[in-house]
């Protein structure tokens, strides 16, 4: 494993940082570049400046030595406000009579439980 080298990135909505470090914990390189979060400005300007910050971070290291890496993105795990599940009165699925037969949940939207529709038909 000499010689190998890890990169870690710090992807945010305002500037994206990356460091190139080898398994001692020196560091060889950092690279910074624009936001870099494709939730706020769109896959591709995105990915432009993740590439930046990257070779910022390796312009003295032979990439061919690079065995890991670690990205850090701002807002990830969170649902993306553009891609919400559909609300219950449209989503697919059972009829409300057949929905009814089901304990309370939780919206995935919400968090917050919701009762049942009431029994007014049957499946």
């Amino acid at each position: 494993m000499s010689g190998t080298v890890v990169v870690g990135l710090d992807i945010g909505g305002t500037s994206t940082r990356a460091a190139a470090y080898d398994l001692t914990g020196a560091r060889l390189g950092t690279g910074r570049a624009g936001g870099g979060n494709p939730t706020s400005h769109g896959a591709e300007p995105a990915a432009a400046q993740l590439l930046a910050a990257l070779r910022g971070a390796l312009a003295d290291v032979d990439p061919t030595r690079v065995r890991a890496g670690t990205i850090g993105l701002a807002g990830a795990g969170r649902p993306s406000p553009t891609r919400r599940p559909a609300p219950p009165s449209t989503a697919p699925g059972p009829p409300p009579a057949c929905a009814a037969r089901t304990p309370c949940t939780a919206t995935p939207w919400s968090r917050t439980p919701r009762a049942p529709p009431p029994r007014t038909a049957r499946c």
